[in-house]
């Protein structure tokens, strides 16, 4: 069937444009298929200029990697320099049939698929997927299921470049980067159906919007939140402009890092003869447990700090490679090579030394996203070893996690790696295990 129901393109002149395919009003996906062909398509993507365009640091989330490099053959097809945002409300009224359940496609044939996503069929996952110049069938599924059934999810899937990013219910669920995605003009826009002859779930959805931009995860807080489509985003010219003095700020901030001249804290490690300059209110003001201590000293001391004269602190317990990461991250906001200013690919030891010091300095911020880091590196391999190592940090969410990954993943999971647990850690996993009824 072809509808053109509830096209709502906002006014030509904003940046920011919008149609909005399906309303406020449910649309069930057995009684209903959605048909665009090009004609009522009234919003397309938007071309990105690399010159001023340039906002890919405001989508990606920090754990995000920027990966190799993106020179492939463009096999005949125009590569898509572009980006735009898809956004809608989704609500599961029943569990997975063993049959793929198409949610949405943009192509005339199974095959151009730019984008299409499903419900995979033996799981409530968002299987996402996309032609590239790298795959005529790239993507991923989400990394989390769908399965609060008569619940409203809202789903976003930013596309920007190379770049796939899904959100769940405004936060990110998984990046992709693979080959420059390709775009067939002139192809219909289907919503609950595909050419490939894929079921309908028994779902419904609402609010399904196309945005000519790729959206930040702010404005897709805000198009969660609103009954109305977006008319601006937070990636406006305003916006990149207070982005770019952002970016200014940290660059002069890296540079402390290195200005010795008003570092006046040696940090000691008793496992390196390697030290860590700092500066004492740089320390004090990001970090309560070095404010504690600095406080102390301020108020107990006539002696000024100076770089020739500095204030040593032994950091015992923590490696001078997880306290570096840290200065770094109380002085940059992020976790960094200190050497090229490039992201720094941690391995889950190195990722645990810097939780624990974290931890230790009070640093809650942190902590947060170290844990976004380890999640993504988390298997049935090294569950239990993390578990065992940061149990007694009590980073909630992060214990929960890996509890909850080893209750599903549980046959996954050798005995071995669960008997090296402590036993008060075996205790509450296989309790967690029996009530879900897995064993």
């Amino acid at each position: 069937m072809s509808s053109s129901h509830n096209l709502r393109p906002l006014a030509a002149s904003s940046r920011l444009e919008c149609q909005e395919f399906i309303g406020s009003q449910p649309i069930h996906a057995q009684q209903q298929q959605l048909v665009f062909p090009p004609s009522q398509q009234l919003v397309h993507p938007q071309e990105i200029n690399s010159s001023a365009d340039s906002i890919l640091p405001y989508l990606l989330p920090k754990r995000s990697k920027l990966d190799e490099d993106l020179s492939f053959m463009t096999d005949g097809y125009s590569p898509l320099k572009f980006q735009w945002t898809i956004t809608f409300r989704l609500k599961l009224l029943s569990g997975s049939t063993g049959n793929w359940r198409c949610l949405f496609h943009y192509g005339n044939s199974d095959h151009v698929r730019q984008p299409a996503m499903w419900l995979s069929p033996h799981e409530n996952t968002l299987h996402c997927r996309v032609d590239t110049t790298k795959s005529n069938n790239d993507g991923f599924d989400s990394t989390e299921s769908l399965d609060k059934y008569n619940s409203w999810y809202h789903v976003a899937v930013v596309y920007y470049d190379t770049y796939q990013i899904l959100y769940l219910d405004g936060k990110c669920d998984e990046v992709a980067n693979s080959g420059v995605i390709k775009r067939i003009p002139n192809q219909q826009f289907r919503i609950f159906c595909s050419p490939g002859g894929y079921t309908q779930g028994n779902v419904e959805m609402k609010n399904f919007r196309m945005y000519n931009r790729a959206l930040s995860q702010e404005d897709i807080q805000m198009d969660m939140k609103s009954d109305e489509p977006l008319t601006t985003s937070s990636l406006s010219l305003h916006g990149r402009n207070n982005q770019t003095c952002d970016m200014l700020l940290k660059k002069d901030l890296k540079k402390m890092l290195t200005m010795h001249e008003f570092s006046n804290v040696l940090l000691k490690f008793s496992d390196t003869d390697q030290v860590i300059r700092a500066n004492d209110v740089m320390l004090a003001v990001r970090s309560e447990y070095f404010r504690k201590i600095l406080s102390k000293e301020w108020n107990e001391t006539t002696v000024e700090f100076t770089p020739k004269n500095p204030k040593v602190i032994e950091m015992s317990g923590l490696s001078y490679n997880a306290v570096q990461a840290v200065i770094q991250y109380i002085y940059t906001g992020e976790l960094e090579n200190a050497n090229n200013g490039t992201e720094q690919v941690y391995t889950v030891p190195v990722l645990l030394e810097i939780l624990k010091a974290g931890n230790m300095l009070l640093l809650t911020e942190m902590e947060n996203l170290v844990t976004e880091v380890l999640i993504a590196q988390i298997n049935s391999k090294n569950v239990c070893a993390i578990l065992n190592e940061i149990y007694d940090y009590q980073v909630t969410s992060l214990n929960t996690f890996c509890i909850n990954y080893i209750v599903k993943h549980f046959k996954l999971i050798a005995i071995d790696d669960l008997l090296q647990m402590d036993q008060e850690i075996q205790k509450q996993v296989l309790t967690s295990v029996q009530k879900s009824s897995i064993v």
